[in-house]
C-alpha cells in the first residue's frame, strides 16, 4: 500500500485510534511505535509500549509533498507490506494487515 492510499482511506476515521500490526502468522498484535520516513518509503516499526495514534502519525507525515511511497512494517528485523487494515473501535485499534 502506498502511503497517499493510506491517508486517503483513513481520513474519516477517528484520530485517537491506535495502530498496530497483526500478521497472518502470528496472532499477536504489535504496536507501532517508531516511523521512518526515507525519499524511497515509510516504514512503520513495531516496539513494545504504548502504540501511536493515527492522529500522530498524520501529524508527523501530513506535511510531506511525496505520499506516493510505499508503507511497510518492520517487525523481528523484517520489513512486511502493508494491503490493508481493520478497524477494532471496542479496543481503540487500527490494526495494519
Amino acid at each position: 500500500m502506498l502511503l497517499t492510499n493510506f491517508f486517503q482511506l483513513s481520513q474519516d476515521l477517528d484520530k485517537n485510534l491506535y495502530l498496530f500490526y497483526k500478521s497472518k502468522q502470528m496472532q499477536k498484535a504489535f504496536p507501532i511505535r517508531k516511523i521512518n520516513l526515507t525519499a524511497n518509503s515509510c516504514e512503520l516499526i513495531c516496539k513494545n509500549g504504548t502504540a501511536k495514534t493515527l492522529g500522530d502519525l498524520a501529524k508527523m507525515l501530513g506535511k510531506i509533498k511525496q505520499k506516493n511511497i510505499p508503507l511497510t512494517v518492520h517487525l523481528l528485523s523484517e520489513d512486511n507490506n502493508i494491503y490493508g487494515f481493520q478497524i477494532d473501535n471496542h479496543q481503540n485499534r487500527i490494526y495494519l494487515k
